[in-house]
């Protein structure tokens, strides 16, 4: 029989060297973010999907999930207390950063084939941006506001999954298969974009993109926002991602790129069998 040995690789690009060098001591995990402070991270094990915080160093590690939880897209809170989660593929929770019980900030919903996920605190930290998705209406994007607990429809956002709000919260970009959109808050208008899921930088300036190009090797590009304007960063060239979204990219407080390196490997085992 096959076993399958499912790891990755958490790797920073570092900008003096030019090459992709292990963070964390390279552990299998990512989808990771660092608070708005910069001293603290958070991200999810691979492949058991378990919600870590530590600091920057990665002293202090402090696993903040179990299972059955599936836990998925960590957000910080602006004021760094809090960290907002999708239990993938249904459910959302906040947790303290420091430990403790969960509480399900999902709105509740009558359809059991619900997902929601891809959720994003505003600045203000009142209020949170996420996406459902069902069988009886289109995905779409909506705000939560987490103290009276109204929730509202984003216009337009009909049709649009991956939802990902600016750290300025002026900015939202969503996906549709043909094409990235970009939501401006104040003036509650979108436009078109270049296509993919995108990280934003910490000034809002600008997103990150993983891509492939017509022969399929792979680079990190940096767009800016609003016009558009593409800036070669990184090439991927004969590199394989892994994780649960491979193309997912996190960005350090200097927004030097991390990914997930695919390292799974496969072996041949044999049994052994004794009948009786």
């Amino acid at each position: 029989m096959i076993g399958d040995d499912r790891r990755i690789e958490l790797v920073k690009y570092d900008r003096k060297s030019k090459q992709l060098v292990p963070f964390l001591g390279g552990i299998s995990a990512g989808e990771l973010e660092v608070s708005r402070d910069g001293q603290w991270v958070v991200y999810t094990t691979f492949p058991a999907s378990n919600l870590w915080r530590s600091k920057l160093d990665g002293s202090e590690r402090l696993q903040l999930t179990f299972p059955p939880v599936n836990a998925h897209e960590p957000r910080w809170s602006p004021d760094g207390k809090q960290i907002l989660f999708t239990d993938n593929p249904r459910r959302m929770f906040v947790v303290p950063a420091d430990g403790g019980s969960l509480k399900q900030v999902m709105p509740k919903v009558e359809d059991p084939n619900t997902e929601v996920g891809a959720g994003f605190w505003m600045p203000d930290g009142n209020s949170i941006v996420f996406v459902i998705c069902s069988e009886i209406s289109p995905c779409a994007t909506y705000q939560l506001n987490l103290k009276t607990q109204e929730v509202s429809k984003i216009p337009g956002s009909d049709g649009l999954l991956a939802a990902r709000v600016s750290p300025d919260g002026r900015y939202m970009t969503a996906h549709r298969p043909s094409r990235t959109m970009l939501y401006d808050f104040q003036s509650q208008q979108w436009s078109e974009f270049a296509d993919g899921v995108f990280t934003w930088s910490h000034d809002s300036k600008s997103v990150y993109l993983h891509r492939k190009n017509g022969d399929q090797s792979g680079e990190v590009v940096r767009i800016s926002v609003p016009d558009g304007k593409v800036e070669h960063v990184l090439d991927l060239k004969d590199i394989t991602l892994g994780g649960y979204w491979p193309g997912w990219i996190s960005l350090l407080p200097d927004d030097s790129p991390l990914l997930m390196i695919n390292k799974s490997k496969q072996e041949i085992y044999r049994f052994d069998l004794q009948y009786r």
